[in-house]
């Protein structure tokens, strides 16, 4: 994969780092397609740059540099229905400080009394 490539020449996965809202729109036709690349990108969102990149490190928070990304990002998962893998990178790859929710919606079908 040329994001986990460390050669100077090769595109960096670096500007991933910075994203603090994530979301991930129709999860469910991602689910069906190629899942395992979904979570290659959440786990590189989760991960230091390696260079400054010209950036002012003063602008920098101090919970991101000591690895606390993770639990500082927002993560909006929609999805028509929710699988074990989804449920798993939710729980594994976005631990958000102020807890989490899960909104459902019941469909009233022919067959429900």
């Amino acid at each position: 994969s040329s994001t986990s490539s460390t050669s100077s020449t090769s595109p960096s996965s670096d500007f991933l780092s910075s994203i603090e809202l994530l979301v991930v729109d129709r999860a469910d036709m991602m689910a069906m397609q190629n899942w395992s690349h979904v979570e290659t990108v959440m786990e590189h969102l989760n991960r230091l740059p390696r260079e400054q990149h010209g950036g002012d490190i003063m602008r920098v928070r101090e919970w991101y540099l000591s690895g606390y990304a993770r639990h500082y990002r927002q993560t909006v998962l929609l999805s028509s229905f929710l699988n074990a893998d989804m449920n798993a990178a939710l729980s594994d790859l976005c631990t958000n400080y102020e807890g989490r929710i899960r909104f459902t919606r019941e469909q009233v079908g022919v067959l429900s009394a």
